[in-house]
């Protein structure tokens, strides 16, 4: 796909500061202009064959207008001029008619003194090797993962096999002017063999160069391996371990649950009235931050505020939550660089998320344990409670009962409702190695854990 040139540093910066003059010309008292491009390079693949490729080019421009306390958006996915400036006109219509948000104070100003300089971003963003990754690389990789993993093609490998490039652009009427290139490579990867056989990897970093593919087969073939002819198991609590991609699965869902200040402030949050008190086990630590390459950085969230680390349990005690301008404006706050394309009803969230690593691997664990169950993912998960972190869900893509000290066998995968911080409070060994996973709105980067207690409800057929 061919670059776009309205969508360079130059360009763009000065088409949305034409956006900000016609906003002064029609006597708007605050203006906020957000620009996002992605260009997609998918390559999908099922039954071990490729059966797609497909590019794909985006553009969204999201355009705030404030009237006194009042805010009206519209988002349009259009670069010409004359319809930006319709879209700030009708953007103005809307607030006019909106009932005023007693907790708006204002957009954000200009923070030149928390952003890293412009080559720090870019250095932490974009990668060329992601950008320039070809169609026929992917299927070379491909190949030779299927290569890797199958063998007299008793095993199937289906997934998809993403790159992508972003250009981020934001001002506003206070003097927040940004831009941040961003490249992504992502790899999932499902494979199914014989007797129920089946497991999961995948591959989450901005630059594609760190795809190690014989460590992705290995953990393909593993599981594959464990997990045929998988038995039922009775339902009840058991000690269990989770690999890197259920602990970043159930990070998300506690995220979701509490580290908002939204959530504090309305009263839902499991983190309300326990501020530095102990709500966790000791070896429990998380952290949110922008700016570590370990898992996907980016430097300001999407009101153009620096990202700022915020701790958010540590070592067992609550202590922090996300803020954007609105959450912050209304505590007399700073916002700490967490806001998400408006209009949000969601509030600040942290996206991107860190668990401490501890002194264990996956085998000491599995050794440590008499009897217990050895989960690779989880799906399905709903949330029941948010102040109690109670999420029901069910284990995927590899279930295992340890016995004595070993995996014995493959497990049918069981139903789960647990509270989540309940199970960290028994945390009894953490891992000392983090991989990067992948949520709907970011990366946790999280190790492996077990914890004594997690209570299973019911055994499904599959």
């Amino acid at each position: 796909m061919m670059e776009d040139p309205r969508i360079d540093k130059t360009t763009t910066l000065e088409l949305l500061g034409n956006v900000l003059s016609h906003g002064v010309m029609n006597k708007i008292d605050q203006l906020e202009a957000v620009l996002i491009t992605t260009d997609k390079y998918l390559t999908r693949f099922a039954k071990s064959q490729i059966h797609q490729h497909m590019a794909e080019r985006n553009v969204d421009v999201a355009i705030r207008v404030v009237a006194g306390k009042k805010l009206g958006s519209v988002h349009l996915n259009s670069l010409e001029l004359p319809r930006l400036e319709g879209a700030v006109e009708q953007a103005q219509k809307i607030a006019r008619v909106q009932g005023e948000n007693l907790d708006f104070v204002s957009l954000p100003s200009y923070d030149a003194d928390r952003l890293p300089p412009v080559a720090d971003i870019e250095n932490l963003t974009y990668y060329n090797s992601t950008a320039v990754h070809s169609p026929e690389a992917k299927s070379n990789e491909i190949k030779e993962l299927i290569d890797l993993t199958t063998t007299k093609k008793e095993e199937d490998l289906a997934g998809a096999y993403l790159t992508e490039i972003s250009r981020v652009a934001i001002v506003n009427s206070l003097g927040v002017e940004v831009y941040m290139p961003t490249t992504l490579a992502s790899l999932n990867v499902n494979i199914t063999g014989p007797n129920g056989a089946t497991g999961y990897a995948e591959f989450t970093s901005r630059d594609v160069k760190e795809l190690n593919l014989k460590a992705v087969g290995k953990e393909l073939k593993t599981r594959c391996r464990l997990s045929r002819n998988p038995k039922p198991l009775p339902a009840k609590t058991y000690p269990t371990i989770f690999e890197h991609y259920a602990v970043g699965e159930l990070l998300i869902y506690l995220s979701g649950m509490g580290f908002s200040a939204k959530a504090v402030s309305e009263g839902w949050s499991f983190m309300c009235d326990k501020f530095n008190e102990k709500i966790v086990s000791p070896k429990i630590s998380i952290w949110d931050d922008g700016l570590d390459a370990r898992g996907l950085p980016i430097p300001f969230d999407f009101e153009g505020m620096p990202k700022q680390r915020v701790d958010l349990i540590e070592k067992g005690e609550a202590k922090g939550v996300v803020y954007d301008s609105l959450t912050a404006g209304r505590e007399g706050k700073i916002s700490t660089g967490h806001a998400l394309p408006a209009p949000n009803p969601m509030g600040p969230q942290p996206v991107n998320l860190f668990m401490n690593i501890g002194e264990s691997d996956i085998s000491e664990m599995i050794e440590d344990t008499k009897e217990g169950i050895l989960v690779t993912r989880i799906h399905y998960a709903n949330p029941l409670d948010p102040k109690q972190t109670l999420l029901t869900g069910m284990t995927r893509d590899g279930t295992f009962l340890i016995e004595k000290g070993e995996i014995t066998g493959a497990i049918k995968n069981m139903r789960f409702t647990q509270s989540l911080v309940e199970m960290l409070n028994t945390t009894k060994m953490v891992g000392n190695t983090s991989k990067s996973t992948r949520s709907w709105y970011g990366t946790c980067s999280v190790p492996c854990m077990k914890v004594g207690k997690f209570k299973f409800t019911g055994t499904t057929e599959h």
